[in-house]
Parts: structure tokens; sequence; C-alpha cells
């Protein structure tokens, strides 16, 4: 796992971000609405949404994260690029919360999650999908990034390291099968739009909220 870096203020530097952030926003620039407010789920350090908002025009950010002590980490990167005006206070929200108590919730048009799903009990990703459900509106999109096992196999010797080592951290961890994530998706009236394959075994699978 990564090191976590302090800088001399608040913000945390997790090292990792800056190797997959290119590759996401380049996918972001052609998936994401023109318009509305994103919601990032897990927000971590909050490094990611702020390239995102310094590189992608005309959309509000709102970040989150479960851990109450990693929120001023958000805010003191969405301070030092500059971007309150398109960054929203960060909320604190685990996903088996039954409320969010997102403001303006109409203006959101996505959400995004990354690297969350193997390193979470289950159970956070389907109250996930349960309030994504209820949150987003028809046709919105539901993206998430990072390791999936496909038709329940390994897609790399890497991976199945990584995953013995994540449920020797946690039992409830671990790279999970893309296929389950797509039953819960259709359970939750989402469909998949397209998997993209991403640089060191990782994937983006982006779906879509049915049509009412």
């Amino acid at each position: 796992m990564s090191t976590n870096l302090k800088k001399p203020d608040a913000r945390i530097d997790f090292p990792a971000t800056s190797r997959n952030r290119e590759p996401i926003l380049e996918l972001f620039k052609r998936i994401l609405p023109s318009y509305g407010t994103i919601l990032e789920i897990a927000s971590g350090s909050g490094q990611h949404i702020t390239y995102f908002a310094k590189n992608i025009d005309a959309l509000t950010w709102q970040p989150s994260d479960a851990d109450p002590n990693i929120l001023p980490s958000i805010a003191a990167w969405t301070k030092s690029q500059n971007l309150e005006e398109k960054i929203l206070p960060p909320l604190l929200i685990d996903t088996r919360m039954p409320n969010w108590h997102i403001k303006d919730s109409e203006t959101l048009s996505a959400i995004i999650i990354i690297n969350l799903v193997h390193i979470a009990p289950w159970n956070v990703i389907t109250s996930l999908f349960k309030q994504a459900e209820n949150l987003l509106k028809s046709d919105s999109l539901l993206y998430f990034y990072g390791p999936y096992k496909i038709n329940n196999l390994h897609t790399s010797t890497s991976n199945e390291k990584f995953d013995q080592a994540l449920k020797c951290q946690n039992i409830e961890w671990g790279v999970r099968n893309l296929d389950d994530l797509i039953t819960l998706a259709t359970f939750h009236n989402f469909r998949l739009m397209e998997t993209v394959p991403m640089p060191a075994n990782n994937r983006s699978v982006i779906f879509k909220k049915n049509i009412s």
C-alpha cells in the first residue's frame, strides 16, 4: 500500500493518485456530463477531485469521505489549488447512512467512486447503489475505478497477490468479481454502458441510471 505523506498544511499526499489521474481524466472528458454536480464517494486525500476540477470546466464537484479525520485534507487541497468556486466543502458520507444530506441534489448529474470497492465491506457497496438509485435522475452516470476479477478470475498475478494482501488486512475486503457488481447495478435500476481497461490491471466501469 502507498505511503501517506503529510504536507506542511492539512494536505495528505497519496503518491498512487498521480499515477492514475491522467487516464481517468481523459476518460472523464469523454463520458462526464457537460453541466451539473459530480459527487465523489470516498474522496480520500482530495487529490483526485482537485485535479479533475482544475482540468474540466463547467462542473461543480462535491467531495466526501467516511473518515472525518481526512476531510481537512480535502479542504486543504481545494484551497491550495484555488478551486473553492468549483469544489464544495467536503461532506461526511458513510454510504450506509440513510441520508447523505446533499444540498441541491437536483443538480447531481454523476457519482464517481475511485478505488473503494476492494477496500470496503460489500454492504458499503450495496448501500451505495441503493442511495445512488434514489439520488440520480434517469440517464445519470455512476462510475467505478479499480481492480476486478473477470468471470471470477483474476486478470493478473499482481491482482491476485493484491487480493490476498487485502484479505489479510480485512477478511471483508478483496478484489471483487465484476459480474457481481453488474448484478447489483441491474437490481438497482442501472445499466452497464461500458468497461474500459486502465493502467496497472485496473478497469473503469460505467453505469447509467435507467430511464424511468
